[in-house]
C-alpha cells in the first residue's frame, strides 16, 4: 500500500510541475502579447496619431505618393493646348450666306416692285432670325433690293473673306469684341457706297460670333502624361529610430506609406512578428529548465520553489512592460524606463533561491527588455549591469539592515551606464540629469522594494533566507535562551554539533549556516524533559532513566523529536529548521535502550526502538546526523586521542552507512 502511495506521488509531482511550468508559460506569454500587440493602433489618414512611432530599421523605398506628387506638379505645368474649331467657322460662314440668299431670292422676283420687295425681304429676315436687329432703316433696304445678284455675289464674298481671315487663326471668346470691331472697321475703308458698308457693319453686328480657339483635351492630356512619364520615381531612406511621426500629429498619406513600408501598419506582420517571439520564448524556456536542471537541481524539485521563480519572472516582465507603457516623446515619460527596479526581482531570486539563477534570470530579463523597448541596446546593458550588481551586492547578505548598503552600489552601477551610454551614443546633454534622476530612483525602488517583499515571500513559500538563518542564530532569541537556560548540557551539545556540521558542510560546499543553524535548533524537543538525558545530567547523582524500564527510556528518547516539532510550530521555526529536527536520527536504532531491553525480555522488536524518520534528504541533514552521532560519541570517549577518535568516527558513519541512514540523502562517497 505505501508502495503505491509513493508510485502515485512520484507520477503526480512531475505532472504538477509540468502543469505549473506551463501555467508560468502562458502567463508570460499574455503578458509579453499583450506588451506586444498593444504597441499597435489604427492609422485613419488624416486623423491624429495616439503613438509615437520610431522607425524600426534601415530602408530605402520608392514612394509612390511623392513620385504622384511630382507627376502631378509636373501635369500642371504643361501650358493647355488649343485648336481652331472649324465648326464654329463653317456655322459664322452659313448665317453670313443665309442672309445673302433671302435678298437674293427676292431681287430675283421681277414681278414685284421695289416697295413689295423690301416689305417682302424685312418680313423674310425676321422670320429668318427674330434677334437680328438689321436694315432696320426703310432706305437701306430699298438699297438692297436694287443691287443686282452679281453685286451681291460681291458683297459676300468680300464680307466671307474678311470673316475667314480674322477667325481662321483662332479666337477666344473674350477676344470676340475686340474682333468684331476690326471686321467693322475693315468694311469702312473699303471702295462701297455708304449703305452698302452701313448693311455689312449690321450684319457683322447681329452675326452670332463664336470663339474658334477652343481647348483641346485630347492633344492637352497626352502633353500632360508625357511629362508626368518623363518624372523619375522619387526615393525615401527611413534611418533607424527616426521619428516617423509624433503622438497628435496628423497622419498624412506620405506618412502612412512610411508606416506601411515599414510594416507598422499590417496586422499579418504583427502576427507574424508575435510567432516569432512564442519561438524565441520557447527556447528560452527549454533552456531554462535545462540550466536549472543542471545547476539548481533542488529548485526543480520543490513546487513552491517552482512557483515562486516563475512568480518573480512575471513580476520582472511586468514591471518592464508597465513602464515602457509610460514612455513617451516627451522628455519626462521617454527616460523613464531607467526608473525600472531592474535589481528587485534579480535581488530577491539570489536572496531566496540562487545567486547563479539570479544572474542567468538578469540576462534572459535583459533579452526581452531589448525586445519590448523595439530593440534597443542601451536599455538590456542597463539591466544586465544593474542586476548583477544587485546580486552581488546582496551574495553575502548577513543581516537586512545590508540590504540598504547594496542601494549605494546599484546607484553608482546605474548612474554609470546611464552616463556612459549616452556618451557612447551621442545623446542630449541636456537629458543627462533627467537619466541619472531616474537611475538613482530605479536603484532606490529596487532596494525598497526587496526590503518590503522580502518578509513576504520568506512567508508565502516557506523560504529560510540567510538573513532568516543569521536572525535565528541569534543566541538572544527566545527558544535559544530557554535551551541555554533550561538545558544547557543541550545547548552546548547543539553549539559543538553546529561548529562540526558547518564545517563539514564547508568542506563539501554545502549550505554551512543552514546546517550550523539547524544544529542549534535540532534538539530543542528535549525542553519538555531536560533531565531525562545524559548531556543535561552534570549535577545530578543519579540517572533517572536507571529506575525506568527500557521500553519508557525508549518513549522518552524517542519523543524529543515530536516534542521538537511541536516547539518548533509554537515558535514558528521555518520548515528548513523543523526538518533537521525530524531528520537528524533517521530511522536509527536507540541501541542502549534496545540492548537493555534485550537482556530483561525474552523477544524485543527491533522497530519499536528505532526513531520514525524520516532519513535524510539533504546533504545538510546527513551532515547534522553525522555530526551529532560523533560528537556525542567522542564525548563520551576516555581517551580522545586523535588517532582513536578517527577510529571511532570511521566507525559511526560506517554504521550510519549500513544501516541505510544515508541512502535517501545527496551525499557522495567522495564528499563522505
Amino acid at each position: 500500500m505505501k508502495k503505491d502511495r509513493k508510485i502515485r506521488k512520484t507520477i503526480k509531482k512531475p505532472l504538477a510541475i509540468a502543469l505549473i511550468v506551463l501555467a508560468i508559460f502562458s502567463i508570460f506569454m499574455l503578458v509579453l502579447g499583450f506588451s506586444f500587440f498593444s504597441k499597435t493602433t489604427k492609422w485613419e489618414l488624416n486623423q491624429p496619431s495616439d503613438i509615437t512611432v520610431k522607425a524600426n530599421k534601415n530602408i530605402l523605398y520608392e514612394s509612390a505618393i511623392l513620385t504622384e506628387v511630382a507627376k502631378e506638379e509636373a501635369r500642371n505645368g504643361v501650358e493647355p493646348s488649343f485648336k481652331v474649331d472649324r465648326q464654329a467657322l463653317t456655322a459664322i460662314e452659313q448665317e453670313i450666306s443665309n442672309f445673302f440668299t433671302i435678298v437674293k431670292n427676292i431681287n430675283q422676283q421681277t414681278s414685284l416692285r421695289q416697295n413689295e420687295k423690301a416689305d417682302l425681304l424685312e418680313k423674310d429676315l425676321l422670320a429668318y432670325n427674330k434677334e437680328m436687329k438689321i436694315i432696320t432703316n426703310r432706305g437701306q433696304l430699298a438699297s438692297l433690293t436694287e443691287l443686282t445678284i452679281t453685286r451681291l455675289d460681291t458683297l459676300e464674298a468680300k464680307l466671307q473673306g474678311i470673316m475667314k481671315i480674322s477667325l481662321q487663326t483662332g479666337v477666344q471668346e473674350i477676344a470676340l469684341e475686340k474682333v468684331r470691331n476690326n471686321i467693322q472697321a475693315e468694311i469702312d475703308i473699303l471702295d462701297y457706297t455708304a449703305d452698302e458698308k452701313f448693311v455689312l457693319k449690321d450684319l457683322v453686328q447681329s452675326i452670332n460670333l463664336r470663339e474658334t480657339l477652343v481647348f483641346d483635351t485630347l492633344l492637352t492630356t497626352e502633353r500632360k502624361e508625357e511629362a508626368a512619364a518623363a518624372v523619375l520615381p522619387i526615393k525615401v531612406t527611413i534611418k533607424q529610430n527616426e521619428k516617423v511621426i509624433g503622438e497628435g500629429d496628423i497622419i498624412t498619406a506620405e506618412v502612412l506609406e512610411k508606416l506601411e513600408t515599414l510594416g507598422l501598419t499590417n496586422d499579418d506582420s504583427a502576427a507574424n512578428a508575435f510567432q516569432g517571439f512564442l519561438l524565441f520564448t520557447v527556447g528560452i524556456f527549454v533552456i531554462s529548465i535545462f540550466y536549472i536542471r543542471s545547476y539548481r537541481r533542488t529548485l526543480m524539485q520543490d513546487i513552491n520553489n517552482i512557483i515562486l521563480f516563475g512568480l518573480l519572472v512575471l513580476i520582472y516582465l511586468l514591471l518592464i512592460v508597465i513602464t515602457y507603457k509610460f514612455s513617451t516623446v516627451n522628455l519626462l515619460t521617454d527616460n523613464i524606463v531607467y526608473i525600472i527596479p531592474v535589481a528587485f526581482v534579480p535581488m530577491m531570486v539570489s536572496i531566496l533561491l540562487d545567486n547563479r539563477l539570479a544572474i542567468y534570470l538578469n540576462i534572459v530579463m535583459a533579452l526581452y527588455a531589448g525586445i519590448i523597448m523595439d530593440f534597443t541596446l542601451e536599455l538590456p546593458v542597463f539591466v544586465i549591469i544593474s542586476g548583477l550588481v544587485g546580486v552581488l551586492s546582496v551574495s553575502s547578505l548577513s543581516q537586512r539592515g545590508d540590504l540598504m548598503k547594496s542601494t549605494f552600489y546599484i546607484i553608482l552601477a546605474n548612474s554609470f551606464v546611464i552616463i556612459s551610454s549616452s556618451l557612447i551614443l551621442r545623446n542630449s546633454s541636456t537629458n543627462l540629469p533627467w537619466l541619472v534622476f531616474f537611475g538613482v530612483l530605479g536603484a532606490l525602488l529596487s532596494t525598497v522594494l526587496t526590503i518590503g517583499f522580502l518578509p513576504f515571500f520568506e512567508s508565502v513559500f516557506k523560504i529560510t533566507t540567510n538573513v532568516r538563518l543569521l536572525e535565528l542564530a541569534n543566541p538572544n532569541t527566545p527558544l535559544l535562551k530557554r535551551l541555554m537556560f533550561e538545558a544547557p548540557g543541550t545547548y552546548h551539545h547543539s553549539i559543538m554539533v553546529g561548529n562540526i556540521a558547518s564545517s563539514a558542510a564547508s568542506a563539501i560546499h554545502a549550505n554551512s549556516l543552514l546546517v550550523l543553524v539547524g544544529a542549534y535548533y535540532h534538539d530543542i524537543g528535549k525542553l519538555r524533559r531536560p533531565f531525562l538525558f545524559i548531556e543535561n545530567q552534570i549535577y545530578q547523582q543519579n540517572n533517572p532513566h536507571d529506575s525506568l524500564t527500557p521500553n519508557l527510556s525508549k518513549l522518552v528518547i524517542l519523543s524529543h523529536t515530536k516534542d521538537g516539532l511541536e516547539l518548533a510550530k509554537e515558535y514558528k521555526l521555518p520548515k528548513d529548521i523543523t526538518d533537521f529536527i525530524l531528520h537528524h536520527h533517521g530511522t536509527s536504532l536507540v541501541r542502549f535502550f534496545y540492548n537493555k531491553a534485550l537482556d530483561v525480555l525474552e523477544s524485543v522488536d527491533e522497530n519499536d526502538y528505532r526513531y520514525e524518520g524520516p532519513k535524510p534528504h539533504t546533504k545538510e541533514a546527513a551532515i547534522l546526523m553525522l555530526a551529532d552521532s560523533v560528537e556525542a560519541a567522542v564525548r563520551s570517549l576516555n581517551n580522545p586521542a586523535p588517532g582513536v577518535m578517527e577510529g571511532f568516527i570511521r566507525k559511526i558513519i560506517k554504521e550510519k552507512l549500513d544501516d541505510g541512514q544515508l541512502e535517501e540523502s545527496e551525499l557522495t562517497f567522495h564528499e563522505l
